[in-house]
């Protein structure tokens, strides 16, 4: 008799019996996510703990992430990709358009768009990338699987799921100095914070004020260009 594998997928689903997936798929990403900080735990972790007995915290959360780990690491460099999080979001996750994660094929195809010049490489290295709208971060690691150069990734979102997601995918996938920025949908000027990605020492470091942020500074570049080229259109 064949045992089925088990995968990242079926443990959420079975800890989820009796739970909202959704709910239990972000608390791992807030315990996750917190397990790795530097400097502080996100507000939400201790509310997240409230939501489980001891014994399932000590069960559910490693156990989850023993094989989120498992998984990242096999299939990294494959085909496919090796966004875990973000397929399990966008199986069992409802959602709209909105909020739809481009397939890693789709991914590929958009970062043919990304071929700078030697003379911008010489000017500019490592190149940063920036993703506005980077859901669960899959274009940028398809850029950094895709072509053999060094990358310093700047994701830009408002939805705190993306947020985490996106920020866990850099940093289990080993993209130093890359940044996640979390920003206000209703107001571009607004910062939330952002998550820093280190490897020397290792672990994730959320910053709370735009001064330290470079996904801000070029998240504004982006805004005042994007600006420019609608007043030029007109």
């Amino acid at each position: 008799m064949t045992t089925k594998k088990e995968t990242f997928e079926s443990l959420m689903l079975e800890f989820a019996t009796n739970r909202n997936v959704h709910q239990l798929f972000r608390d791992y990403l807030i315990v996750t996510l917190s397990a790795f900080m530097h400097n502080q735990s996100i507000p939400l972790t201790m509310e997240t703990y409230s939501r489980y007995s001891d014994s399932e915290i000590k069960k559910i959360f490693p156990e989850l992430l023993h094989r989120l780990m498992i998984e990242i690491t096999e299939r990294h460099g494959s085909e496919n990709g090796n966004d875990v999080l973000g397929e399990f979001y966008e199986a069992h996750i409802p959602t709209n358009d909105e909020k739809k994660i481009l397939s890693w094929k789709e991914s590929l195809k958009t970062i043919e768009l990304l071929k700078p010049d030697k003379e911008i490489i010489a000017k500019h290295w490592p190149i940063a990338v920036l993703d506005v709208g980077c859901r669960s971060g899959r274009i940028m690691l398809a850029t950094a699987g895709k072509n053999n150069m060094r990358y310093e990734f700047l994701g830009v979102e408002y939805d705190f799921d993306f947020i985490m997601m996106a920020t866990l995918n850099l940093f289990f996938n080993f993209h130093n100095k890359s940044e996640v920025l979390w920003i206000d949908q209703s107001n571009d000027k607004a910062f939330k914070e952002s998550y820093h990605i280190s490897i020397l020492p290792m672990g994730i470091v959320r910053n709370l004020d735009p001064k330290n942020s470079r996904a801000w500074d070029h998240y504004q570049l982006y805004l005042q260009t994007k600006k420019a080229v609608m007043q030029s259109l007109r």
